[in-house]
C-alpha cells in the first residue's frame, strides 16, 4: 500500500563518512518510516510524511557525522511504499553529483584497537573504519562501494561482514574494512625485491630495526611511498641526500604523537590543531633550537640531525596518520625523515612493482602491502601566518574535497583549468563548486606531464566532468599552454594572464562575490609572461607587481623595475647572476665598494668580481639572452647572494630566498612588525634607495641584520604603493597573492602594515598561495569574461 512521503536529496560530501548509518539512527530516534540509499548524486532518504520532517532536517544539519560536508538538502513530495520500518538500502546508479571523500588519518577508536593485545584488529596495519581511512586514493568508480575499490578483492570474514552489516556498528558500510584474518597483508622486502617476511608482527619489528641501525627503508602510506630513515642518524639523513639527490631542500619529519613534538619545535594551538586534524598534513613549525645539552640528553628523540633543515629555521613535522605508521613510531624512539619515494626524474611511487623497480638503488628494504593505490597524493603541506592556515601543497587530506564558489559562479560548470607548469595542480569546475586536483609538480618533466594527463583522464571519468570550457596560461611556451591546445578546439579555449589567475585565486579563497568591485592586489613571485593588456610596462615578465582587478578584469598600476635576467633561465638557478643585474642598475660604485671585505674576510662582492664581468656587461647591452623582467623573486635571490652562502648554485626552487628569510628570522622581534622608522627615514622609498641603504650597511652590519633591513624596506615600499592607489578604488580589501607570500616574515609584515593603514589585506587558507592555486584563479576568469562577452 503507498502513501504520500517525503523524498530528501543531500548532496556535498555525503558518502564514505557514516552518513547513512547516522541518518539511520537518526530516523529510528524520529521513529520514521523510509530507507536511505546513495545514489551518483549524494544521498536519497524517503520517508512517510510527518509533521516532524522539518526538525528531523535541523537534525540532519547540526549533527551530520564530522567528516561529512553537507552541500545542499532539497526535498519534494512524493508517492511512497509501504514502510514498515526504517532500512538502508542499495545504492543505485545515475549521474555524478555528489562529493568524493578524502582519506582520513587513523581515527582515535582504531588507534586504540591497534594497541590494544585483546581486540581482534591489535597491531592490523591496515585498521579503518567510517571515520577514517582511505578513501579517494583507492576508490575506481563512484557510488562509493566496496566493489568499486581496490579492496574488492577482499571477501570480509563473517566478523568483519557482521560489523559492515550493523547500522549501529561504526564499521557499518565502511568499504575498506578488514581484519588480520581476511585483509591486505604486509611484505618485508629487500632492495632486490625478495621477500624477508610477510609476517605482521615480524614485519614491523625488521623495519624498526633496520631504521635504528641508520638504514633507508620505503613505506607504503595512503597515497603512495616514503622513503624513511631514523631523524637523529646525521649519516642516515646524508645517505639519504646522496642517494635521492637533494643536497640542501629540507627533508620533513613524522612524530609518533602531539606529544613527541616537544623539544624538537614550537606549536601553537592553531598549529597543533592542524597536525591533529583529519587531514594530517606536514606544519611548517619554528625549532626549538634553545634546549640545553643536559635535556637533549635526556629524551634522544629531541636531538634532530641538523642536516634535515640545514639551518633553516622552520621544520616540516606530521604525525603518524595511517595504522601503519603509528605501529613503527611507537617503536621508535625517534621521529622518522619521510620524504617522497622517487629517483630522481621521476614521479612519487605508489605501485608495488615500480617500488621494487626504482627504489632498489636507494633503499635498503621495503615495508609494502597488497592495498593497491590509485592515485598518488603526496603529504600536504599548511602554514600558520599570523595564527591563520594558510595551505601551501593541496594534497592527502584535502583533496577532493570540493570549495564552495563566491556568490555569482553558481551556474559555473564544466571548466577544465590547467594550472601552471611549476607545482602543477589542475582545476575542475562542476555545478558552482571547483575541484582541485592533487599536487602533481614539475610538468616539463617528462614523468610529470605523463601524470597530468592521466589524472586529467581519470578525474574526469570519476567525476563525470564534462570540458565544455579549457583554460591556460597565455604563455605561449608553457608545456600546460601547449597541452590545453592539444585537449580544446579554437572554440572552447580560453587564455588568462598569469598574475590575474593568481589574484582570481585569492578573490575566491576569500569567498569575494563576482560583482564585487576591483580591488588592489599585490602580486609577488618568480615569474608570469603578461601580455601587455592594461599595462604601460615595456617588458613581458612580470613577478613583483601591482594591479586594479577583480574576475573579469586587471590593469597594471605599477612593478618593481626591471633588471637583466642574464643568461636566461640560468638566472632562476644562479643568484649572483641577479646580484650583478641590481648592482649594476641601482649602485654605480659597487665595484668600489667591492675592494672592501667584510671584517676582513671574502665576500660575495669580491667573488662577484671574478665573474667575466665585460662579458655580462656586453650581454646586457647587446640584449643577448637578458630579458627584463620586474621579479620579486629574483631580487630575493640577489639580496641572499649577497649575505648568506647562497651565492653560486641554488639546487632547489626558493633555495636563496629562504636563506634569507632564515638569516632575518634570527634578528625579528615583535617591534620590528612596526615601520614607523622606516616611514620617517624613508618617506619616499624606492628599489635603488634600498639598495644603496644595504650598501652602506654592508660593510658594518650582520647578514641577518641586513636580511631584516631588507624585508622590513621591502614591505614599506610595498605599503608605500598600496596607500597611494588606494584613491582609484572604492574597495579597501588587498590581495596578497604569488609564491613569494609563502614568506611569512614578509606576509606578517605585509598584514601588520595594511591593518595600520585601514586596509583590508586577503590572504590565502584554502587555496596555495603559489602556482600550485593559480588553476582556480584561471578557471574564473575565463567563465566571468565570458559570460561578460555573452
Amino acid at each position: 500500500m503507498s502513501g504520500v512521503g517525503i523524498q530528501l536529496t543531500i548532496t556535498g560530501q555525503v558518502q564514505g563518512v557514516g552518513f547513512r548509518p547516522f541518518i539511520w539512527q537518526l530516523a529510528n530516534e524520529f521513529q520514521l518510516c523510509g530507507e536511505v540509499y546513495n545514489n551518483a548524486q549524494g544521498v536519497i532518504i524517503k520517508v512517510h510524511k510527518t509533521h516532524q520532517m522539518s526538525a528531523f532536517i535541523e537534525a540532519i544539519q547540526e549533527r551530520a557525522p564530522r567528516l561529512a560536508h553537507i552541500s545542499d538538502i532539497s526535498q519534494k513530495t512524493i508517492t511512497t511504499a509501504n514502510y514498515q520500518t526504517f532500512t538502508i538500502a542499495h545504492s543505485c546508479l545515475g549521474k555524478m553529483h555528489t562529493q568524493i571523500p578524502t582519506d582520513v588519518a587513523t581515527c582515535q577508536d582504531c588507534l586504540t584497537e591497534l594497541n590494544t593485545p585483546t581486540d581482534r584488529r591489535y597491531h592490523y596495519a591496515l585498521n579503518n573504519c567510517i571515520h577514517c581511512g582511505p578513501r579517494y586514493s583507492i576508490i575506481e568508480r563512484m557510488p562509493y562501494d566496496r566493489s568499486a575499490t581496490t579492496m574488492a578483492d577482499f571477501a570480509m570474514c563473517e566478523p568483519c561482514a557482521i560489523q559492515y552489516r550493523d547500522p549501529q556498528n561504526r564499521r557499518f558500510h565502511a568499504q575498506p574494512i578488514a581484519c588480520n584474518k581476511c585483509g591486505p597483508t604486509l611484505s618485508l622486502l629487500n632492495n632486490s625485491g625478495e621477500i624477508i617476511t610477510q609476517d605482521a608482527q615480524a614485519c614491523i619489528d625488521e623495519c624498526v630495526t633496520q631504521l635504528k641501525q641508520g638504514k633507508i627503508v620505503a613505506i607504503k602510506g595512503v597515497g603512495g611511498f616514503h622513503l624513511a630513515v631514523d631523524a637523529t642518524n646525521t649519516e642516515a639523513v646524508n645517505r639519504l641526500r646522496l642517494k635521492k639527490h637533494r643536497p640542501h631542500k629540507p627533508f620533513a619529519i613524522m612524530a609518533r604523537d602531539i606529544n613527541a613534538i616537544q623539544g624538537i619545535a614550537f606549536a601553537d594551538e592553531t598549529e597543533r590543531a592542524q597536525l591533529q586534524s583529519p587531514a594530517a598534513p606536514i606544519v611548517l613549525l619554528r625549532q626549538n633550537k634553545n634546549q640545553s645539552n643536559t635535556e637533549l640528553a635526556h629524551n634522544i628523540a629531541h636531538n634532530i640531525a641538523h642536516n634535515i633543515t640545514l639551518d633553516m629555521p622552520f621544520i616540516g613535522v606530521m604525525l603518524a596518520n595511517a595504522p601503519m605508521q603509528h605501529l613503527l613510531a611507537s617503536r621508535m624512539h625517534s621521529p622518522l625523515v619521510m620524504t617522497s619515494a622517487n629517483l630522481s626524474g621521476c614521479s612519487p611511487v605508489i605501485d608495488n612493482v615500480q617500488a621494487i623497480e626504482q627504489l632498489g638503488s636507494i633503499c635498503d628494504c621495503i615495508l609494502t602491502h597488497n592495498r593497491s593505490i590509485l592515485r598518488r597524493l603526496d603529504d600536504s603541506l599548511v602554514q600558520v601566518i599570523d595564527g591563520k592556515p594558510s595551505i601551501m601543497r593541496r594534497a592527502r587530506g584535502y583533496v577532493p574535497h570540493m570549495l564552495d564558489l563566491p556568490k555569482g559562479f553558481e551556474l559555473c560548470d564544466s571548466v577544465t583549468a590547467f594550472g601552471a607548469d611549476i607545482k602543477n595542480a589542475p582545476c575542475f569546475i562542476k555545478q558552482g563548486k571547483a575541484l582541485l586536483l592533487p599536487h602533481l609538480g614539475d610538468v616539463s618533466n617528462p614523468a610529470i606531464l605523463d601524470e597530468l594527463s592521466r589524472s586529467l583522464t581519470d578525474n574526469q571519468q570519476l567525476f563525470a566532468h564534462q570540458n565544455q570550457l579549457i583554460v591556460a596560461d597565455k604563455h605561449a611556451g608553457y608545456v600546460t599552454h601547449q597541452q590545453a591546445k592539444i585537449l580544446a578546439n579554437s572554440e572552447n579555449l580560453q587564455l588568462v594572464n598569469h598574475h590575474h589567475a593568481h589574484i582570481a585565486a585569492c578573490l575566491a579563497d576569500n569567498g569575494i562575490a563576482r560583482e564585487h568591485p576591483p580591488v588592489l592586489a599585490l602580486v609577488l613571485d618568480g615569474l608570469g609572461w603578461h601580455d601587455g593588456s592594461h599595462s604601460q610596462a615595456t617588458h613581458s615578465l612580470f613577478g613583483g607587481e601591482l594591479f586594479i582587478a577583480d574576475y573579469q578584469h586587471c590593469q597594471h598600476l605599477r612593478g618593481l623595475p626591471a633588471t637583466p635576467l642574464i643568461g636566461g633561465d640560468k638566472a632562476a638557478t644562479q643568484p649572483w647572476r641577479n646580484l650583478f643585474a641590481q648592482l649594476e642598475c641601482h649602485v654605480d660604485d659597487w665595484q668600489a665598494q667591492a675592494q672592501e671585505n667584510r671584517q676582513g674576510k671574502p665576500c660575495a662582492l669580491s667573488q662577484l668580481q671574478q665573474q667575466p664581468i665585460a662579458l655580462l656587461r656586453s650581454a646586457i647591452q647587446n640584449n643577448l639572452n637578458t630579458p627584463l623582467a620586474s621579479s620579486a623573486g629574483r631580487l630575493f635571490d640577489a639580496v641572499s647572494a649577497l649575505v648568506s652562502d647562497c651565492f653560486a648554485e641554488q639546487s632547489f626552487e626558493g633555495q636563496a630566498a629562504m636563506k634569507l628569510e632564515a638569516l632575518a628570522w634570527h634578528d625579528f622581534t615583535e617591534n620590528s612588525l612596526d615601520l614607523s622608522d622606516f616611514k620617517r627615514s624613508y618617506p619616499s622609498p624606492n628599489i635603488k634607495q634600498m639598495w644603496q641603504q644595504i650598501m652602506s650597511l654592508y660593510a658594518h652590519q650582520t647578514p641577518s641584520a641586513i636580511a631584516l633591513f631588507f624585508h622590513r624596506y621591502l614591505a614599506h615600499l610595498l605599503l608605500f604603493w598600496l596607500r597611494q592607489a588606494q584613491v582609484q578604488v572604492r574597495s579597501n580589501k588587498v590581495v596578497l597573492s604569488g609564491g613569494v607570500m609563502q614568506n611569512a616574515l614578509l606576509t606578517r609584515l605585509l598584514v601588520h602594515g595594511l591593518q595600520q593603514q585601514q586596509q583590508v589585506p586577503l590572504c590565502h587558507h584554502k587555496v596555495p598561495c603559489n602556482d600550485g592555486g593559480i588553476s582556480l584563479g584561471q578557471a574564473l576568469v575565463a567563465w566571468a569574461q565570458l559570460q561578460e562577452r555573452t
